[in-house]
This record gives C-alpha cells, sequence and structure tokens, in this order.
C-alpha cells in the first residue's frame, strides 16, 4: 500500500472524508494527461498547462468535502515532464512558485 493511500485510508477511519490521489487516479486531476502530446510542446505551453490543471484542482478542492491526499504528482510527474523537454532550473523555478499560490 502506498503511502497516499494509507493517510487517506487512517483519515476514513477518523471519520474524515479523504480521496487518495495516486498515478492511477482517473481522470488525474492535476497529471497532463498521457494521451496528451506534451513531448511535442513547448516548456512553455506544458508550465501553462499544468498550472491551470493545479489551478483548477486548489479551487475544487475549497468547495469540496474531502480531504485530497495527493501523491506528489506535481514534482514526479509534471516537472519531470518539463525536465524531459530539456527546460533549465531558470525556467522552473518561478512555475514551482506559482504553484504555490
Amino acid at each position: 500500500m502506498t503511502t497516499t493511500l494509507a493517510i487517506a485510508e487512517r483519515l476514513q477511519n477518523l471519520n474524515r472524508p479523504a480521496v487518495a490521489l495516486t498515478e492511477g487516479f482517473e481522470p488525474h486531476p492535476i497529471r497532463v494527461d498521457w494521451d496528451v502530446p506534451w513531448c511535442d510542446m513547448p516548456p512553455a505551453e506544458l508550465a501553462a498547462l499544468s498550472l491551470a490543471k493545479w489551478r483548477s484542482f486548489v479551487d475544487g478542492t475549497l468547495t469540496s468535502d474531502r480531504i485530497p491526499v495527493v501523491d506528489g504528482q506535481l514534482f514526479h510527474g509534471n516537472l519531470t515532464s518539463l525536465f524531459l523537454l530539456e527546460a533549465d532550473v531558470e525556467f522552473m523555478r518561478p512555475i514551482v512558485g506559482r504553484w504555490w499560490k
């Protein structure tokens, strides 16, 4: 069992509605889907798409009664995709900063 699933289960056991958002969760609210040809996008386009999905996710959680437990998709998914597109650290630093706003 992953840590994400264990945390969500623990919250549920404490009568706190929770949802585990693992890599396999479909449709994934944060991940730029595998069927989108992100590898053909310029890094700025992929970053904008990632940021839009993140903002939509955050807005949705503000009105949800469930606690989302996320597996780190921003870093091992979307950010990794930017590395694969050869985006450098200086390009990615402000993007990561905008995820937290």
